[in-house]
């Protein structure tokens, strides 16, 4: 893997920025949507956001729909169909984790497009991000901060077996750059959606483990503060499991969290549902949402 090339900041035009949600994550988008505005809001005028669903409810749409107008930006919805396949939806997963898989099937007219998981804050303006290709290899993406490799990790349970090394870098699913060109040339939809057929006890993290498996080798690293975890906040869950001291201890992490441009709250313990630590990740996540237009019919 080689660093992405440097590009000045206008050197790409403006990729549309992606969503995949389902209900329960209609009212994160709206506060994704609202940290956009507050951190970026020269850009809110100038960028596509797309959102794919499978289901969205007319009253979920609508709420969105009216809370972008507020922030003005555009929004446009995509209900996609996926492959009959048994999805591996253990450990808490949903159809919703592998909407992202037809980012290509769906917007076809793209050449690059950016993907952020719905909970997700934008503390920086995602423009250089926006305007950067991937270094000739189909997604960029964030080395994974809890499962950096496979050794020690939970990512992708009987890797050993499929042969792959266990001091690989494994990447995280929640913010990807894709060259959708690239994407067609070397079929990695296509090979993802293979290993979900063919090795379902190999998802522990769903969508995520599929891709690292069809980009193995073939993927650009982004610096750590495009895709932050709050794992201050994190290690005093029940959720969290890190085994990567050696790699990199997570001081180091819990150091770089005041970096971060876009602010990641993977696992269970979501800031808008009751039991998140208290703290500054939970005082910035309900600063942003008291700000954000009520949307109907979100978990």
């Amino acid at each position: 893997m080689n660093r992405p090339h440097d590009r000045p900041a206008h050197s790409l035009p403006l990729a549309p920025l992606v969503f995949a949600v389902n209900d329960d994550f209609a009212l994160p988008l709206a506060t994704a949507l609202q940290s956009l505005a507050d951190c970026a809001p020269e850009l809110m005028d100038r960028i596509d956001i797309r959102v794919l669903h499978d289901d969205l409810s007319t009253a979920a749409q609508d709420g969105l729909r009216r809370h972008a107008d507020r922030l003005g930006t555009r929004l446009a919805f995509h209900r996609v169909e996926q492959p009959e396949l048994a999805y591996n939806l253990e450990f808490g997963g949903t159809h919703a984790h592998y909407l992202r898989l037809q980012i290509a099937h769906t917007l076809r007219e793209e050449s690059r497009v950016l993907y952020c998981d719905a909970d997700v804050l934008f503390l920086a303006s995602p423009e250089p991000l926006l305007r950067t290709g991937t270094g000739g290899l189909p997604v960029a993406a964030v080395r994974d901060p809890t499962n950096p490799r496979y050794r020690g990790g939970q990512a992708m349970p009987g890797w050993e077996q499929l042969g792959v090394d266990g001091d690989e870098e494994y990447f995280n699913s929640g913010v990807m750059l894709f060259d959708l060109e690239v994407c067609a040339r070397e079929q990695l939809f296509e090979r993802a959606y293979a290993f979900i057929h063919e090795h379902p006890d190999s998802l522990r993290f769903w969508d995520q483990d599929a891709l690292n498996w069809a980009a193995r080798h073939r993927w650009t690293p982004l610096e750590r503060h495009w895709n932050t975890f709050p794992l201050s906040a994190l290690f005093q869950t029940e959720w969290m499991f890190y085994t990567a001291d050696d790699v990199v201890p997570r001081a180091t992490l819990i150091a770089e969290e005041p970096r971060a441009r876009i602010l990641h709250y993977v696992s269970p313990a979501k800031p808008w549902k009751p039991g998140f630590p208290p703290g500054w990740a939970d005082d910035l996540y309900r600063s942003v949402l008291r700000r954000t237009l009520p949307v109907e019919a979100a978990g």
